[in-house]
């Protein structure tokens, strides 16, 4: 019995940019060593973006041996046990990493109270135009300090 160790390569927090020719996009890279192709699942390739931090994982993809134009969605364990049939002890297998985008949780909000209208027998009332401005009033002169003459007394007729 001969056992197959390999190597994971994870590319991980970055965007899988689709095409002919695949490429992930930012994020990082990390290596798993001495793994043993006898004991990869789903489960725990999963367990290990735990380990990882990864953060909203949405699918794994494996990149074939033989392809660099193709990656396989990994969906069931046949999907690794296929990959893993055509590795050799020492290869490493590139595993890609997307990510669901971030849920964002809102508290729902209370709905504002209806607003209250007038009773049906009184009337609404009908906003007011507002105040014109009044003209302003003509100046008053100031009062004089110079005596004002008094009226003199006509002179009377004489008797002739």
């Amino acid at each position: 019995m001969s056992f197959k160790i390999i190597t994971l390569r994870w590319y991980h927090d970055g965007v899988l940019v689709p095409g002919n020719f695949a490429r992930y996009v930012g994020g990082s890279q990390t290596l798993t060593l001495d793994v043993d192709v006898d004991l990869l699942s789903l489960i725990e390739l999963m367990n290990y973006t735990r380990i990882y931090d990864s953060q909203n994982v949405a699918e794994l993809y494996i990149c074939p041996m033989d392809r660099t134009d193709k990656l396989i969605n990994i969906l069931t364990d046949k999907d690794i046990l296929d990959i893993c049939n055509e590795l050799e002890d020492g290869d490493t297998l590139d595993i890609y990493v997307t990510h669901a985008a971030p849920l964002c949780v809102v508290e729902p909000t209370p709905f504002p109270p209806p607003k209250q209208s007038a009773p049906a027998h009184e009337p609404t009332p009908s906003p007011s135009p507002p105040p014109s401005p009044s003209p302003s009033p003509s100046p008053v002169p100031a009062p004089s300090h110079e005596p004002t003459p008094s009226p003199t007394p006509s002179p009377s007729p004489s008797p002739s």
